[in-house]
């Protein structure tokens, strides 16, 4: 079997890249994009309640349209449905933070995308991937 030579730079290389690593990184590829396929979303909602812990998470709970959630989301609050939750402490979730409060407080619609993960907080609840205020 031919070996291919991966480039990390025009100056330097890391060597052959044998055919099983190829196969392998094609798998974990199609893998996380069937994750991402069951990310739940939210579409053209309003926020109903947002909560921050001091330990810096986050969550949103969306007036309607959380569609497709992961089965990790499990989390119900009684009268506001299912969270989506983010990490404050992250460059990341203070950008979703800000938009988010910035939408709360003008009452604008919003499409949220979580990542098919309940990666954070109590594992219960879908993570943020992104969130955008509708116009």
């Amino acid at each position: 079997m031919k070996t291919q030579r991966c480039a990390l730079s025009a100056f330097q290389t890391i060597g052959p890249v044998p055919p099983w690593a190829i196969v392998a990184a094609v798998a974990v590829s199609l893998l996380s994009w069937g994750q991402a396929a069951r990310a739940g979303t939210v579409s053209n909602s309003t926020i109903r309640l947002m909560e921050i812990a001091a330990t810096g998470f986050a969550d949103i709970y969306p007036a309607d349209g959380y569609l497709s959630p992961p089965a990790c989301s499990t989390e119900p609050y009684p009268g506001a449905g299912r969270r989506l939750v983010f990490d404050t402490r992250t460059p990341g979730g203070r950008s979703i933070l800000a938009t988010a409060i910035a939408a709360r407080m003008s009452g604008s619609r919003v499409y949220i995308h979580g990542n098919g993960t309940c990666d954070l907080w109590a594992h219960d609840s879908e993570s943020v991937d992104f969130i955008s205020i509708l116009p």
